[in-house]
């Protein structure tokens, strides 16, 4: 039975991220102590702020795909988000996933409008809607999802960045490798064809290579571009697609920098002999490749050191212990 046995995988770890379910355990909410109208109206205004900031945005600032709007929503200071009760199906409210190092929230929106959150906005500082918990508590409606909103705005860079961007970016004016997640998968090949369309122009208006590497995953589309960091920065404004962008992990940097190296052929380099008047200089070694391609239209004779050599050429380039001399003409 060995023999029909497969063989082990072996690989490298390059990164590790733990699965997040987006619904909680039960237990008591930890909620912040604040007025129910006043959250209304502060959460309210940042909403308003934020479609506002949509609509005078210029008509071709973005590429001809871009519809949706990628929303960060920041938790309390010292309290985490309920991902679970800030998407919609109804109103096409994708959550993204949760940032770890600040507990806020993307949602992939299809309208900076979130007219699901307003909505339980309206109903948690609206009084009638209370009811009393079991322990003689007052209960807002939908406050386990609204009361520990702190800001929602739309999704910067920074927010987006992965942690190695963050720690080390590249210099002004270099390039690197980047591993840009973006809406897809093969579970839904539509969103990941947009995703393909929105990068590969945007590479194009940036001035970047428009040829890319991605990865496709059930729910998730991981394209590989090599940018600067102004590019990086160009092509998260122009498209609604992109979930997070970050370094290529060392492993995959250091192929893709492999792949670009080139060896030159030296039977194709063309070396020009210096003028006859040009001054000569001796050169003592222990085996000249006479032959090689840019040394033998400079090189004006060559002898041997010793009655025991037969020729002080080397035409294959191999090594040899004798001394021998050969003049070349001067560079």
């Amino acid at each position: 039975m060995a023999e029909r046995r497969l063989r082990h995988l072996r690989g490298r770890i390059s990164d590790v991220r733990l699965f997040q379910p987006a619904k909680g355990g039960g237990g008591a909410l930890d909620l912040p102590s604040l007025d129910p109208r006043v959250h209304h109206r502060a959460v309210t205004a940042q909403l308003d702020t934020m479609l506002q900031a949509v609509q005078a945005r210029p008509e071709n600032a973005r590429d001809q795909g871009a519809t949706r709007e990628l929303v960060m929503i920041v938790p309390s200071p010292d309290y985490g988000l309920n991902e679970g009760a800030l998407g919609s199906v109804h109103g096409d409210v994708r959550v993204v996933g949760t940032v770890p190092e600040t507990g806020a929230v993307l949602l992939d929106a299809r309208s900076a409008e979130l007219l699901h959150l307003r909505k339980k906005l309206d109903e948690f500082a609206e009084a009638s809607k209370a009811h009393q918990s079991s322990r003689g508590e007052e209960v807002r409606a939908h406050q386990d999802g609204v009361a520990r909103i702190g800001q929602v705005h739309l999704a910067t860079f920074g927010e987006r960045r992965g942690a190695r961007l963050a720690a080390k970016p590249p210099l002004p004016g270099s390039a690197a490798w980047f591993e840009i997640s973006c809406a897809g998968g093969y579970r839904r090949e539509g969103l990941s064809a947009s995703s393909r369309a929105q990068i590969a122009r945007q590479l194009h208006t940036i001035g970047a290579a428009q040829t890319f590497d991605e990865l496709e995953s059930a729910e998730q589309l991981v394209v590989f571009a090599r940018l600067s960091l102004a590019q990086a920065e160009a092509l998260l404004a122009a498209t609604d697609c992109i979930y997070e962008i970050e370094l290529a992990a060392p492993a995959l940097r250091d192929t893709k920098l492999q792949a670009e190296i080139k060896s030159p052929d030296l039977r194709a380099i063309t070396v020009q002999p210096p003028p006859r008047a040009a001054p000569a200089v001796v050169l003592l070694d222990s085996g000249v490749a006479s032959a090689h391609p840019l040394l033998k239209s400079i090189l004006l004779s060559s002898t041997t050191g010793s009655a025991l050599i037969t020729s002080p050429a080397r035409p294959r380039g191999e090594l040899d212990t004798s001394d021998d001399g050969a003049v070349p003409d001067s560079p």
